[in-house]
């Protein structure tokens, strides 16, 4: 496990020791990507005096942990990536509020399984990339992916679940919604669909009958293409 100690890497310490300049911005920059790697702990050194108490605190920290994780049952075996090959509005976030660790029943087989639900519209950056981070720091784990996934992404989805030693999951609408519409453009010439008319329609009522601003992906009542950002995903 990874864990990371800054000694005298406050902002202010930093400004102290360089120059103004592009240099400081830069160092500043690492700084803020370091704060936000995932790790077992961080330890901020302010104090130089202070050095020898800090690592013997960590060093009886990093003891007890251990301790304790070989003491605990461990995840095992592969994990899952779950994820939505559909349009907006189909139901995912309703789905994914309602995912625990009781419904999923793993307490009766006797498993535990960390349960990680990410939401696209609550990530900062690019969402694959972070989806990959965390199924490689928890690869026994079950990823819920929250975020429409059209065809251009499965192929990264599967790459994501066989780097972390998982299995993808894709999560589909049933018969009736997930049937072929075909639409003949010009003689000769047709589209086919992956979803019906109908599924599409409803999915767009729901995404309209949101209320204004209730949406942190900004697609509801308030936005004036939401229709056509639906349509966009079906095609």
């Amino acid at each position: 496990s990874l864990r990371i100690i800054f000694f005298d890497c406050s902002d202010e310490e930093v400004e102290k020791s360089l120059e103004p300049g592009n240099d400081l911005k830069k160092r500043i920059g690492m700084l803020k990507g370091w704060r936000k790697v995932p790790c077992k702990s961080m330890l901020e050194w302010p104090d130089p005096s202070s050095l020898k108490t800090d690592i013997d605190a960590l060093s009886d920290q990093i003891y007890q942990e251990s301790a304790s994780a070989s003491s605990e049952e461990t995840e095992s075996g592969p994990g899952l990536l779950v994820f939505f090959p559909s349009i907006p509005g189909c139901g995912k976030s309703s789905i994914c509020n309602g995912v625990s660790a009781d419904m999923l029943n793993l307490k009766s087989l006797n498993k535990t399984r960390t349960i990680k639900i990410c939401v696209g519209d609550k990530v900062e950056g690019k969402y694959w990339p972070f989806v990959r981070r965390e199924r490689l720091l928890k690869p026994s784990s079950i990823c819920i992916a929250d975020k429409n996934a059209p065809p251009k992404i499965w192929s990264t989805v599967c790459d994501i679940a066989a780097a972390s030693r998982g299995v993808s999951l894709p999560v589909l609408p049933d018969q009736l919604a997930l049937c072929t519409t075909s639409v003949e453009i010009a003689p000769g010439k047709r589209l086919n669909f992956p979803f019906s008319l109908p599924f599409l329609a409803t999915c767009m009522l729901r995404v309209i009958s949101r209320p204004e601003d209730s949406h942190c992906g900004k697609l509801d009542a308030s936005c004036e293409d939401a229709c056509m950002v639906v349509a966009k995903f079906y095609c």
